[in-house]
């Protein structure tokens, strides 16, 4: 979870927003299957229009003329995302809620303990026979930087194991 949180707030420990303010190769790069070369292009810069883009017709949102996209944007320790995850923790009617140290603790306990983002629940992972800390990064989204955020687990989990010793 801590690694979890470190690196989902870009190493900030806090709550943050998404930021989506992309160049065209940055949208290439991060969302290709939403943005053709030209698109790109035009959007590039433009937080609030890649976010209504990348984000409509998924995740609880509406079309990108709904504005949703950028309205349910990632926020917090996990950066919740789509209109659905906002509802599921009460906050659908105000997504900043997200960014209260205290609402986005409880979010990323919930729901990767839970499975209640993707499916996949922190024990799935890490129990008492095993301990995939590579596959853990599926709890939050895929394998997306796993290996990174896997090393970053290992330093968390040695510096409490010693701070018990």
């Amino acid at each position: 979870m801590l690694a979890t949180a470190f690196h989902e707030t870009g190493r900030a420990m806090q709550p943050v927003v998404e930021n989506l303010n992309y160049s065209a190769a940055g949208l290439r790069a991060t969302v290709p299957k939403y943005f053709t070369a030209a698109q790109a292009a035009s959007y590039a810069r433009k937080p609030e229009k890649i976010a209504n883009r990348a984000y409509a017709n998924r995740i609880g949102n509406g079309g990108e003329a709904s504005g949703d996209g950028w309205r349910y944007r990632g926020r917090g320790l996990v950066q919740i995302t789509g209109r659905d995850n906002y509802r599921t923790y009460g906050i659908e009617g105000a997504p900043d809620t997200a960014l209260e140290p205290k609402t986005a603790v409880r979010i990323m306990f919930d729901g990767m303990v839970h499975g209640r983002f993707t499916g996949k629940k922190l024990s799935d992972y890490l129990n008492s026979k095993s301990a995939d800390w590579i596959g853990a990064r599926r709890i939050i989204n895929g394998t997306d930087k796993a290996e990174a955020i896997a090393k970053q687990a290992y330093a968390f989990h040695d510096a409490i194991l010693d701070a018990h010793r």
